[in-house]
C-alpha cells in the first residue's frame, strides 16, 4: 500500500480552503458509466472486483490505501461536493442504494415553463 499511497500523492494538489486532495492525474471520459462529471482514475489491483491489474476509481484506491479494505457491495462517495477530491477524510462508503438516494435529494428541482 506504501507504493500506492506515494503513487497518489504525487497527482494530488491540496486545496487549503476545502481540505480536499484534488486530483490532477488521469480522468475518465465524461459521462463515464452515466456521470456526469470526469473521475479520477488510477492502475492498480482492486481485491475485489478482481485480482487484475486494472484501472480503478482513485477515490476508490485512496480509500484502500489510507483507510482500508472495501468490503463487497460498498461503493467510496463523497461527503464533500468536488468530484475529483480523494482526501480519505471526505470518503465514506454507502452502499449503492445509499449512494444513489442521497444523489437524488441533492439534485435541483428543475421546473418547466410550461403550464
Amino acid at each position: 500500500m506504501q507504493r500506492l499511497r506515494e503513487r497518489i500523492e504525487a497527482k494530488v494538489k491540496w486545496d487549503e480552503e476545502t481540505d480536499c486532495w484534488v486530483w490532477t492525474g488521469r480522468l475518465s471520459a465524461p459521462g463515464r458509466q452515466g456521470r456526469p462529471h470526469r473521475e479520477g482514475l488510477i492502475k492498480t489491483f482492486d481485491p475485489i472486483e478482481s485480482n487484475d491489474l486494472k484501472r480503478i476509481s482513485v477515490a476508490r484506491a485512496s480509500y484502500m490505501a489510507y483507510v482500508g479494505a472495501i468490503p463487497e457491495g460498498m461503493c467510496v462517495t463523497r461527503e464533500c461536493a468536488n468530484p475529483l477530491c480523494i482526501n480519505p477524510e471526505h470518503l465514506v462508503l454507502r452502499t449503492r442504494s445509499e449512494h444513489a438516494q442521497r444523489k437524488r435529494k441533492r439534485r435541483p428541482i428543475i421546473k418547466s415553463n410550461e403550464d
